[in-house]
C-alpha cells in the first residue's frame, strides 16, 4: 500500500514537472503560484478518477471539491489579469 501510494506521489510530481517545462514560460510569468495550483488540481482528479470504490461518497464529494477548486483558481487568474 505505502510503495503504490509512494509511487503514486512521484508520478504526480513527474506530471506536474513535466507540464511545467513544457509550458512556455510566458504563461507562468505572471501567475506562477496559481497556474501550479490548477496543475496540482489536475493531477489530483485524475488520480481520484482512476479509484475503482466510492469511499462512502467522499471520493465523489473530493472531485465535486476539486472541480469548484478549479473554476476558482480560473477566476482568481481571470479577475488578476484584469486588475
Amino acid at each position: 500500500m505505502y510503495k503504490q501510494s509512494l509511487k503514486s506521489t512521484i508520478l504526480a510530481l513527474a506530471i506536474i514537472s513535466t507540464i511545467l517545462l513544457s509550458t512556455s514560460s510566458s504563461v507562468f510569468a505572471g501567475q506562477p503560484k496559481m497556474q501550479a495550483a490548477l496543475d496540482a488540481l489536475n493531477v489530483a482528479e485524475r488520480q481520484l478518477k482512476k479509484g475503482s470504490r466510492d469511499k462512502g461518497g467522499h471520493r465523489v464529494k473530493a472531485l465535486d471539491l476539486i472541480s469548484q477548486a478549479k473554476k476558482e483558481v480560473r477566476k482568481a487568474m481571470k479577475f488578476d489579469r484584469k486588475h
